[in-house]
């Protein structure tokens, strides 16, 4: 009826009547030709091959929190047209001729729709949203920058004489060649609305090798006082946009994201959805559940199995591994139920919102990318996300930043406030230099960091100690050649023999640089490749790599989106470091050490902006610990429980006293 008021009014226009496969196509063909439509051949598609109905069922029964055996087909979105779910495949060109032998025409009609569009989605162009100063953005930028400069205490003497006035006329004549002024005005604006409501910011990775990024007050590690390498951000070979993330309070976060949304509106700026998948646990869990195995019997199978697939996992090394060799993992259903849950490990459970990352686009984003509500809501409604994840949206060309929440920062705010109140001393780390505190440097080389963000674990307490570490460098090289890759490779070890033999006055050793040119490359680390900054470097003074070789490297190994592309890497970093002169075998190691980065490392500007408030952490815990240990516990603690905080606060000397509804408040006070 409503089609043929539709077709009465002239408004059908561009409408086709739905053909079904099999006999009642013909019906449909029937159907169009009485409302003067014509009839296209529209099968339902819920997966890809016939083969797979059952796994079809058995994800439609996850995703319904249902048994399967009391699945309802009637929810199946082939059931609409009339069909049997089993027959909701993509069907090939043979089945889909006999499907429609009642009415061939409806299958040459739906050729033709599908011949007629044509859209592919362009890549490798920046899309980038504009402020809306025109030509006048780079001298607003320029003006800003001398305006930080300032601000940073930069304008004596040093300014020209120690390199400063240098590296930001490069940095801005890349930043103008590669058209990228109004995205920093963008993040300027977002920092400088920040600052206006005391909302504290620690931007981070490689944004901080960047004099512009400190400048504007994105970063807080002057770049030039600690070495930090501005190609690692942005050099001429870089196709896409250099990352800014931006780190603030936890509990202040969303209403920069709020502020975000005001600005540039709802339809142009969204955060980035996650695509999270099952993972061999999950899978085995939740197909276990919808086939009707008790929860008692399942939670012994998922405890013994492994929390990551590696890509080396299945099912021999399953049956041979201590913890699961005793499992009846060969009969049935858990035979089955393992089966399917390699097949699905890695099919998307669910679509999350990323941690952090935020686009904005030059127009409306459904121009660009498919969106979708969050059940997230903030103060202004509910979060907007892309259906795509981050990586899709990079290459989109669509502008991507990181506004992350951080504990360590509401701490070091919080205990702040708590010195003011009770002492009326401010302590402005603008003026404060925490890095050359005495007793600052003396509680990091004992390792007493408990509650200090990001070097408060085990691990890094212990390597803080072997190190001795009293200064700033030391601490950004513990918190990289901790990470995995180094670490399990024998170069952190390699890298604490090193300094303790430097630090009781020895010298560098020859043996330590396996290649003469390495010396200059590698001296602060000892040899040691500690940085992504070192693998570029060496990619491209020894294996003669360009910067956009080198920072595609980089990339393949960090974020593990090429690792297909690794070995290809390996080959020409090897070959192009024997034409540099490098004899083979030294070459085939340093690809090895490069090698073990692959999705560890860190940029050393990252090492820096992190180290920079671990040390802040460490001068409130050296100087005021009572405000600092009640912050950390009001924040929710960091690393530990909250029993071990105040296990270690009594072991500082500190006196715990019990909640009193008439001394104390609502958070813990020091």
């Amino acid at each position: 009826d409503l089609l043929r008021a539709l077709t009465d009014s002239g408004g059908a226009e561009g409408l086709y009547v739905a053909a079904r496969p099999g006999a009642v196509a013909a019906d449909d063909a029937a159907l169009a030709a009485d409302l003067g439509l014509q009839a296209a051949a529209a099968p339902p598609v819920s997966f890809l091959d016939r083969a797979h109905y059952a796994r079809h069922r058995l994800l439609a029964a996850i995703g319904a929190n249902e048994n399967l055996s009391r699945l309802d087909e009637a929810r199946d979105p082939a059931a609409e047209f009339g069909l049997a779910p089993k027959h909701a495949w993509l069907r090939d060109e043979v089945s889909l001729g006999a499907a429609y032998a009642a009415a061939p025409r409806a299958l040459r009609i739906a050729s033709e729709i599908s011949e007629s569009v044509s859209f592919t989605i362009p890549l490798g162009q920046k899309r980038m949203p504009r402020t809306g100063l025109g030509a006048a953005a780079f001298g607003e930028l320029g003006r800003l920058c001398l305006a930080g400069r300032a601000a940073r205490r930069l304008d004596g003497p040093e300014w020209e004489s120690h390199g400063y006035a240098a590296q930001l006329t490069r940095e801005l004549a890349l930043i103008r060649s590669q058209d990228l002024s109004d995205y920093f005005l963008i993040v300027a604006e977002i920092v400088a609305w920040a600052r206006a409501q005391n909302i504290q910011n620690c931007g981070r990775g490689s944004a901080a090798n960047s004099l512009v990024s400190y400048l504007l007050g994105f970063t807080h590690a002057d770049p030039l006082r600690h070495g930090l390498w501005f190609d690692r951000f942005l050099n001429a070979g870089r196709a896409d946009f250099p990352d800014v993330d931006l780190d603030f309070a936890w509990d202040e976060r969303d209403r920069v994201l709020d502020f975000v949304y005001r600005r540039h509106g709802r339809d142009r700026a969204a955060m980035i959805g996650t695509h999270v998948s099952f993972g061999v646990k999950g899978a085995v869990r939740e197909i276990a559940k919808a086939m009707g195995v008790p929860a008692a019997e399942i939670a012994p199978i998922t405890r013994a199995l492994p929390w990551a697939y590696d890509g080396s996992l299945d099912m021999e090394r399953i049956r041979s591994h201590p913890r699961t060799a005793r499992l009846p993992l060969d009969a049935e259903p858990w035979k089955t139920i393992l089966a399917e849950a390699f097949a699905i490990r890695a099919f998307p459970r669910h679509l999350g919102v990323h941690a952090g990352g935020m686009v904005i686009a030059p127009g409306a984003l459904t121009e660009f990318l498919p969106l979708q509500l969050a059940r997230k809501e903030t103060e202004d409604g509910r979060v907007v996300i892309t259906q795509w994840d981050m990586h899709p949206v990079e290459d989109a060309g669509l502008l991507k930043m990181d506004l992350l929440g951080n504990r360590g920062l509401a701490v070091i705010r919080d205990a702040i406030a708590a010195v003011e109140r009770n002492s009326g001393i401010h302590a402005d780390f603008a003026r404060v230099d925490a890095e050359e505190d005495l007793r600052t440097r003396e509680l990091l080389a004992r390792g007493d960091t408990m509650g200090c963000f990001y070097v408060e674990s085990p691990a890094m307490r212990g390597l803080l100690t072997q190190l001795k570490c009293r200064d700033f460098s030391t601490l950004v090289a513990a918190s990289s050649i901790i990470r995995p890759g180094i670490s399990s490779s024998g170069m952190m070890q390699a890298y604490v023999e090193r300094h303790l033999q430097v630090a009781r006055g020895g010298g560098h050793e020859d043996a330590w640089y396996l290649d003469p040119r390495l010396r200059e490359l590698l001296g602060e680390t000892y040899g040691v490749m500690a940085y992504q900054e070192d693998v570029l470097r060496v990619a491209q003074l020894l294996a003669g790599m360009s910067a956009a070789e080198a920072d595609a490297l980089r990339k393949a190994m960090t974020h593990k989106r090429s690792p297909e592309a690794i070995p290809a890497y390996g080959a020409r970093f090897v070959e192009g470091a024997v034409a540099h002169g490098v004899a083979r075998e030294v070459a085939t190691e340093l690809w090895r050490q490069v090698e073990s980065f692959s999705g560890y490392s860190f940029c050393k500007a990252h090492s820096a902006s992190y180290a920079q408030v671990s040390y802040r952490s460490a001068w409130l815990r050296a100087h005021f610990p009572a405000e600092f240990m009640a912050a950390v516990l009001s924040n929710h603690g960091g690393f530990y429980a909250t029993f071990a905080y105040l296990a270690e606060a009594r072991r500082m000397g500190l006196r715990l006293r019990l909640p009193c509804v008439n001394g104390g408040d609502a958070a813990f006070t020091g």
